[in-house]
């Protein structure tokens, strides 16, 4: 299946346009084979043409605010949301139905009395600056929300933490005060870089699009991203 490159540009004056350009990120396409071909109906060729995934392109979403703030942590505004959404991934995302799907998480477990979650990570996710994505990263972010750094937790749906550990790069136990049935579905929030201070100015994330250029009143542009890039190649040149 070959992997999309799309530009986002959200343009931020009277209306705001949310613009995508697609065009390939990776693999080749594979050339129709030629030769003698049984013949096809009518709807069985509209089928699958619809099934074909284009290349190239541009969609314009209209909106009509201007972003209150760049970093996932500080915006409290829907639209804002909804654009920068798409610059980061949580350990989870949430599927059409409403379930959890995994995303930067591999696997979890939940301990027989609820308050011990330990959450596997994927080996090759990477961030947009090309950084690998550790279980440093995720205790981080979650200190950050749960206000386990020495600050005011930003979030209250991670107040509940009491203590986040690491055992290796890819591995992180959260441990709660109490029981907290809505916990998992806190985990959708998106993981920032360690020690990065900069999201208001130049947000970075490992979600689908990178965060390219903001200009405050005329436009938002983000730029699609093949997920999981880093292959560990240079750990696997190594090991030969």
């Amino acid at each position: 299946m070959m992997s999309l490159k799309k530009t986002l540009v959200a343009g931020l004056s009277t209306l705001t346009l949310f613009a995508v350009i697609i065009s390939g990120c990776g693999g080749n396409a594979q050339p129709a084979a030629t030769g003698n071909k049984p013949e096809t109906s009518t709807e069985t060729a509209a089928e699958s043409d619809q099934d074909k995934v284009m290349e190239g392109g541009t969609v314009r979403v209209a909106i009509a605010t201007e972003p209150d703030n760049l970093d996932p942590y500080l915006s409290a505004a829907t639209d804002t949301n909804s654009m920068m959404d798409n610059v980061f991934d949580g350990l989870f995302e949430a599927g059409e139905k409403g379930d959890l799907i995994p995303a930067i998480a591999e696997s979890y477990e939940v301990s027989e009395d609820g308050l011990i979650y330990t959450f596997n990570i994927k080996k090759n996710v990477v961030f947009h600056d090309g950084s690998p994505l550790t279980s440093d990263d995720v205790s981080y972010s979650y200190a950050k929300l749960a206000g386990l750094d020495g600050q005011e937790p930003l979030s209250s749906k991670f107040s509940g933490i009491k203590s986040i550990e690491n055992p290796d790069d890819y591995t992180v136990v959260v441990k709660l005060k109490e029981r907290d049935a809505a916990f998992m579905a806190a985990n959708i929030v998106g993981i920032v870089p360690k020690n990065y201070e900069q999201q208001s100015q130049k947000p970075i994330g490992a979600g689908p699009f990178k965060f390219v250029e903001y200009q405050p009143g005329q436009q938002l542009v983000l730029e699609k991203k093949c997920r999981f890039l880093r292959q560990r190649a240079d750990a696997q040149a190594g090991s030969h």
